[in-house]
């Protein structure tokens, strides 16, 4: 895992939204959204933050959509706080009536940390 995040935080600051290794580094985006560990999920949701463009926004929404169901309360906060910086970016993705479900059943999550 520390490799992972080494290279997640080296990323987020040598990298913009537009540089071209953008497109390489997408498929291990998708790959760690979609792990069993939480810690892998939760350093791909700020890379997310931080990186996607519009192009990219497609490819990691769906996952995204699912994580705000997470078992764990801490990658569902940061799910949400990834939805909002992509709302930012591609407002057109959100506005799906099932983004806006997801984004209301989160904002009446029991824990209070999620809402925040």
């Amino acid at each position: 895992f520390l490799a992972k995040r080494v290279g997640y935080l080296t990323c987020n600051l040598c990298l913009n939204r537009d540089h071209e290794l953008m497109l390489l580094l997408i498929n291990t985006l998708q790959r760690d959204l979609n792990s069993p560990n939480h810690l892998d999920i939760c350093a791909a949701l700020t890379s997310v933050s931080r990186l996607v463009n519009s192009e990219m926004v497609p490819a990691v929404f769906p996952t995204m959509m699912k994580l705000l169901g997470h078992q764990q309360e801490y990658v569902r906060k940061k799910a949400i706080m990834a939805l909002h910086r992509l709302q930012k970016v591609a407002p057109e993705q959100m506005e799906t009536h099932e983004a806006r479900q997801a984004i209301r059943k989160c904002v009446c999550d029991p824990d209070p940390s999620v809402m925040a």
